[in-house]
């Protein structure tokens, strides 16, 4: 059973048109969705009412898998089909809440659950998100197709280590939480009218929770995020949820910055290869507080 990954999604489904049985996960493209012949695990856009692919459970009898991209959900619908899903039900329905909320939310996805319970789920997932940063998928650029069958072995092994309470990696998940605090810190500015404005050399837009160290409530989660790269010079605008104010991120960077900005309504940026200045940044986070007010 080969699995291919490609940003592209002509090229994935000529890629994937060479097998008589076929399945997709998560092969979707803002409105463009490649369907597998036997199976098409899709949850976004139209499509948002299915389960997350890695709520699957049932293996699939297919030649080849097409993906767009490798995640945890991703992963979970793949494994499924091949019939290898390790079982973790919990783990699995909070993979699968992040996956819609995003990973800022993960504190209050374990809310429900028992303090055991909860440090066992948020320990896993961490781990899992530690290990996913140290062995980054293959890369696919313009109608570029690979075959991922190896990485998806290698972080199969990974996560059921994983699962089953591997301490190592275990405690790398723990690290991996204490570095992502020290970022959130680190690359904070301010909070003002529901904005947070952060400066970094990293990608920093999933940090909606102001730093603990700031006397930060629990329940303190931010409208947008606003962040200026120092490595690249770009600017990135996100919303923790768009649909609340019917926001778009892409018209906003657009308005500012002309039709070579680009993303999608959930989050956009300035004009790839342009060193945006701190103004911008001012700018940016004014635009952004004045759509919301």
């Amino acid at each position: 059973m080969k699995v291919f990954l490609s940003a592209d999604p002509d090229a994935l489904e000529r890629a994937i048109s060479e097998f008589k049985n076929t399945a997709t996960v998560e092969a979707e493209y803002g409105d463009r969705t490649v369907f597998g012949s036997v199976l098409t695990l899709c949850h976004h856009g139209k499509w948002a009412g299915n389960p997350a692919p890695c709520m699957h459970n049932e293996p699939v009898g297919v030649d080849a898998i097409g993906l767009s991209h490798i995640d945890l959900d991703a992963l979970g619908g793949v494994l499924a089909i091949q019939g290898r899903k390790p079982e973790f039900r919990h783990f699995w329905m909070t993979a699968a809440l992040v996956d819609l909320s995003g990973p800022h939310r993960l504190p209050d996805i374990l809310k429900p659950f028992d303090e055991e319970t909860a440090e066992a789920l948020k320990d896993r997932i961490n781990a899992f998100w530690a290990w996913a940063k140290r062995n980054r998928p293959p890369t696919v650029k313009g109608s570029e197709v690979k075959e991922v069958s190896e990485y998806i072995y290698k972080a199969y092994e990974a996560l059921t280590a994983i699962l089953n309470g591997d301490e190592d990696l275990l405690e790398d998940g723990r690290e991996f939480e204490k570095q992502s605090e020290r970022l959130n810190e680190e690359s904070f500015v301010e909070c003002k009218s529901g904005v947070i404005v952060r400066v970094s050399p990293e990608f920093v837009n999933m940090f909606y929770r102001p730093p603990k160290s700031l006397g930060a409530k629990f329940e303190d989660v931010a409208y947008a995020v606003v962040a200026f790269n120092t490595r690249t010079g770009s600017i990135t605008v996100s919303f923790e949820d768009s649909g609340m104010f019917s926001l778009s991120a892409v018209k906003i960077v657009q308005e500012l910055w002309g039709p070579e900005a680009g993303g999608r309504d959930g989050i956009a940026g300035s004009p790839r290869g342009v060193r945006m200045g701190l103004k911008d940044l001012y700018d940016a986070a004014e635009a952004v507080r004045k759509a919301l007010w």
